[in-house]
């Protein structure tokens, strides 16, 4: 067995063993003497986790900063907060300026079910809800292989098997959806989704890793969690049941809605 293969067998093995941290941190210390590569790629890793954790703090402290302009936004156009995401800076600025008209709620709707921007002849043209869906279908084949996929693949977060209906979470306003035993599939998650992720029997997030707040908020609460699917909020729908296998980072769709 060569030396990388030997490492990898040792790493699997010791993640297995239940001991306390000194005495495991001890056993990985010797192991990373034998084979010192992997020390140096543990180093990187290390470093790369404390860079993602200072940008995510940079964007949560750009975020404190900039709610009371969104508040003050919300406030004169007379909207929801979480409906500022469904405007484009154009119409804002139109707004602001009293040359255009926001868009209507029934347009504010179809947004956030489906929405798409498109460049054409440098001029960028949108389309919302069943227009949107129908263009997708049409020129994006993506979308179709996505949507036949009966298992999502991601990064494990937090071990654990449960089965749950799928609620989609697009902005707090979907938190109040999530009941007991309930399955979470957001895009990401954030502080203000707390409450909703106690409910909740497991998490699937579209992004993030290991060190993101699902992630961290999921083993607190000793829940199963899958980050990093990139296509959950694609392929899953309201009201489907599925099987979320945090040990294999595997969700089974067993029943569409």
């Amino acid at each position: 067995m060569s030396g990388t293969a030997n490492c990898k067998k040792k790493l699997s093995a010791l993640s297995q063993t239940k001991c306390d941290n000194n005495k495991k941190k001890h056993q990985y210390k010797k192991l990373f003497v034998a084979y010192p590569k992997f020390q140096e790629y543990l180093e990187i890793t290390n470093r790369l986790c404390v860079l993602k954790d200072e940008r995510d703090e940079a964007r949560r402290y750009c975020y404190y900063l900039s709610r009371p302009l969104y508040n003050e936004l919300a406030k004169r156009m007379r909207l929801d907060i979480n409906r500022l995401i469904l405007i484009s800076p154009e119409e804002i600025i139109g707004f602001l300026e009293k040359k255009m008209r926001l868009p209507s709620n029934k347009e504010l709707l179809g947004r956030q079910r489906n929405y798409i921007i498109r460049n054409i002849a440098g001029k960028l043209v949108s389309s919302s809800d069943g227009k949107a869906l129908a263009f997708s279908k049409t020129h994006l084949k993506e979308h179709e292989e996505v949507t036949n996929n009966k298992t999502i693949t991601g990064i494990i977060a937090s071990k654990g098997i449960v089965k749950g209906h799928v609620r989609l979470i697009h902005d707090k306003s979907d938190l109040l959806k999530i009941n007991r035993g309930d399955v979470m599939v957001a895009i990401t998650t954030h502080p203000d989704y707390l409450s909703a992720m106690k409910r909740a029997v497991a998490v699937v997030t579209d992004e993030g890793g290991l060190t993101c707040h699902a992630a961290i908020v999921s083993r607190e609460l000793k829940i199963p969690c899958i980050v990093g699917t990139k296509i959950a909020t694609k392929v899953l729908k309201d009201g489907g049941l599925v099987e979320v296998d945090a040990n294999k980072a595997v969700i089974k769709i067993l029943k569409r809605s």
